[in-house]
């Protein structure tokens, strides 16, 4: 039940073996099926998901072997690839492959088409309700119709978070997890630090890479890597290490060590270093009850301690005596006799049928946050909240979004003292590895900002000065942001420039920057001027406002400006309107006129802006012609956009092929719907930086 899910969560291992390198078309049918299953005994997903691509192409009626094919693609996150496959098995046979509707609900639910994930999950529900003994499946549908109520009631973003997406070196293509805060200024977390899949021979006996400890810190209000790994996080080499956390007189680090054992699952087991004499110890198993063997332990996190020589430790565990996949489990550790507590399931008011993973307890207001795919939520995993401790807790909360998105979220963790934090997810603008949302990065998210110019004081002709003061403050009036967009540091840049109004050209006379040691800002202002207030923010556009002191003079008293600077948008703006001709990739006239007063106005208003052209096309053809087909209709547009002098430096172009649809074209019978087809064939226009001016 969704256990496959936490493979990704706990070790998320994928390494091509052999399948890239042959020529799998020379294979007769029974020889794939034979390497397919050898692949699924070695856990290699990616092979097997080959090797049975090239037999469905053999082999089509095959529909147990599409089955597995489907559930594969489903299981990497590859959801535009199952979903096709899964629509087949529907209309072939939806009574026997029951659980294709539960598989078809699960990825609408992913795309945020809540109506059509309840068509299936009530479908699920009706074939599976009918045996005498009901299957897990009709139970996981059943919950799941009441989470697509849910994300249709609540489906407006908190405009009060934004949510950012950590690069500067942190994120790499693989496996970003599990940041632990040290404090305001650092983290740790693991990573493969991989940007592509390694390809290694079947025979090749070579140490595959493993999950290991980095550290970020705060530089000039940037996330960047640190050149070095503090005490106590070590690397061991043959095996992963990730989910750490301290006791709470610090001198135990707690930690999760995964494995693969002699059947290729993944189990993972809670370490602990303890500093003695000064220096940490070599990591070992702390209790054999805390690690129940053949069952996975993990993701420490330190709970409210009853009194000061006890500890509590939450952690997850498959173990039996839960309420369903992976539970929220806790112990408690004596300091005076170093023994543990026989672990204690944390009850039904936290943990349900699903999985519940990722705790992170804050002590001071005794919240827990977690993550679960059993409670209410936009899709996949979510993250919740609530108060208590041990086996006494109130009902869970969803965060809401922009914290939870239609895919993974995991790892919720504060700062002290702040309303920020970080996130583990797959949502959109992670870095793809082999396909969309296969792959989980780190996010950073915190509220918004406004800035407040108030000019006041008295204006004359001389030296005399008047104030500019620039507050930061949160915004409630902006909207959302997914993903950092600029490369220079976190801080407000504000240049004033005297304007001449008759030519329109203006000249700078100040520039000064606004971090989170500034107090304000001081400009000399003259009475009858123009001015240009020129506003550079990261992950905002830019903003330009003109400052007239005109109506100014020496009885005035305060002049009072708001600006608000907006997010960069976080979805792309799709046009429906530019066409092509059947089967070609050159523009029309009509269209260039559309590009003229669209995109090209906004590139024109926003010089320092670069971004995406994407072009999408309908599921007609093949799925290599309709790449090579979206991709020559991106570029066509931005060649046009080049003529027109719009440096290629800003223009980055991207065919999705029919790989990314915003709307069902074909009816739950099969019947093809062509007002969907039409709203799939689209050009996307999406911000995706700023050039750099410095």
């Amino acid at each position: 039940m969704k256990n496959f899910i936490l493979t990704l969560l706990l070790l998320f291992i994928i390494f091509d073996i052999s399948a890239q390198n042959k020529e799998l078309n020379k294979y007769s049918a029974s020889q794939l099926k034979s390497l397919a299953k050898s692949a699924h005994r070695q856990a290699d997903t990616y092979s097997e998901i080959d090797f049975l691509h090239e037999y469905a192409k053999k082999k089509p009626a095959d529909l147990k072997q599409l089955n597995r094919l489907a559930f594969l693609y489903y299981s990497v996150k590859n959801y535009p690839k199952a979903e096709k496959i899964y629509t087949r098995l529907y209309r072939a046979d939806s009574l026997r492959y029951k659980t294709v509707s539960y598989y078809l609900g699960e990825i609408y639910k992913a795309y945020e088409k809540y109506d059509s994930a309840l068509y299936y999950f009530n479908r699920c529900v009706q074939t599976s309700g009918n045996q005498h003994e009901k299957p897990i499946f009709y139970y996981i549908s059943l919950a799941e119709t009441e989470s697509c109520r849910f994300a249709l009631e609540n489906c407006t973003n908190n405009d009060r978070i934004v949510v950012y997406h950590l690069n500067n070196g942190i994120n790499k293509a693989h496996l970003e997890t599990s940041p632990q805060i040290l404090n305001d200024s650092t983290f740790i977390y693991s990573s493969f630090n991989l940007d592509s899949v390694p390809v290694y021979p079947l025979a090749d006996s070579v140490l595959k890479p493993t999950l290991n400890f980095y550290a970020a810190h705060l530089d000039k209000n940037q996330w960047k890597p640190a050149s070095y790994l503090p005490s106590p996080f070590f690397e061991l080499n043959t095996e992963s290490v990730a989910n750490g956390c301290f006791s709470s007189d610090g001198l135990r680090f707690y930690f999760t060590v995964s494995k693969q054992n002699f059947k290729n699952q993944t189990i993972s087991q809670i370490y602990v270093s303890q500093l003695v004499s000064g220096k940490w110890t070599r990591p070992e198993v702390p209790d054999k009850r805390l690690n129940y063997k053949g069952y996975t332990s993990t993701q420490p996190t330190l709970g409210e301690p009853f009194q000061n020589n006890l500890d509590v430790l939450y952690f997850v565990s498959d173990r039996p005596g839960g309420h369903g996949g992976m539970d929220i489990w806790y112990t408690v550790y004596n300091k005076t006799t170093d023994s543990y507590n026989k672990p204690v399931n944390a009850g039904g008011y936290i943990n349900t049928f699903g999985n519940e993973t990722t705790p992170f307890y804050v002590q001071e207001t005794r919240t827990m946050y977690f993550s679960s795919d059993g409670l209410p939520g936009y899709g996949g995993f979510d993250i919740f909240k609530t108060n208590g401790s041990t086996v006494n807790w109130l009902p869970a909360e969803n965060l809401g979004k922009p914290i939870n998105s239609s895919y993974d979220d995991y790892y919720f963790r504060k700062l002290q003292n702040t309303e920020s934090g970080f996130l583990v997810s797959n949502r959109t603008d992670a870095i793809a590895l082999k396909n969309d949302h296969c792959c989980y990065d780190i996010f950073e998210f915190r509220l918004p900002e406004k800035i407040e110019i108030l000019l006041s004081g008295n204006i004359v002709e001389s030296d005399t000065s008047s104030l500019a003061r620039v507050y930061r403050k949160f915004d409630t009036d902006t909207f959302s942001v997914k993903k950092r967009m600029r490369n220079s540091i976190d801080s407000t840049i504000v240049a004033l420039r005297m304007k001449n109004t008759t030519t329109g050209n203006s000249v700078e006379i100040s520039s000064q920057t606004l971090d989170s040691d500034s107090a304000h800002f001081q400009f000399n202002l003259e009475p009858d001027k123009t001015y240009e207030l020129d506003i550079h923010k990261s992950y905002f556009l830019p903003k330009n406002i003109d400052v007239k002191t005109d109506s100014v003079n020496e009885n005035s008293e305060i002049v009072l400006k708001d600006i608000l600077i907006e997010p960069v948008p976080s979805k792309a703006i799709a046009f429906r309107n530019i066409y092509f001709d059947f089967n070609k990739s050159e523009l029309t006239s009509e269209s260039k006129t559309v590009i003229d007063s669209t995109i090209l106005e906004i590139m024109k208003e926003y010089p320092e802006i670069v971004v995406e052209i994407g072009a999408h096309t309908d599921y007609i053809g093949s799925d290599e012609y309709n790449l090579e087909l979206s991709q020559a209709r991106a570029e066509s547009v931005t060649d046009y956009l080049s003529s027109k002098g719009i440096s290629p430096k800003r223009l980055k172009a991207m065919g999705y092929g029919e790989l990314v649809p915003v709307s069902s074209a074909l009816t739950p019978e099969g019947i093809d719907i062509p007002e969907g087809r039409e709203k799939n064939r689209r050009i996307e226009f999406k911000l995706i930086g700023f050039l750099l001016t410095k």
